[in-house]
């Protein structure tokens, strides 16, 4: 289970794109491993260079909504995890 703000919404994106973890890091180019890591939260303030390839296999563009929001989580890695999924849920409500 997700244990931060990061790696809940690197997982919500990713299950929204119907892709394993295996898929989206090959997508990504990121090695599956790390990609596993960032999603468990044993890892969760990648560099800006991975950011990039995660947000490349996500198919967002860096002026997304998710994007940024992404970005921000991982710039702050204590971002609870429970404020993330309310904020994805009220996202869903109102598009």
């Amino acid at each position: 289970m997700p244990t931060n703000g990061f790696s809940t919404a690197l997982t919500k994106l990713r299950e929204r794109r119907t892709l394993s973890g295996r898929e989206f890091s090959k997508l990504a180019g990121v090695d599956h491993a790390y990609e596993s890591r960032l999603e468990s939260g044993d890892k969760d303030n990648p560099s800006d260079e991975t950011l990039d390839k995660l947000l490349r296999g996500l198919k967002l563009k860096a002026s997304d909504r998710e994007a940024q929001m992404l970005r921000y989580l991982s710039n702050h890695p204590n971002t609870r995890a429970d404020l993330v999924l309310h904020a994805w849920r009220i996202r869903r409500v109102n598009d």
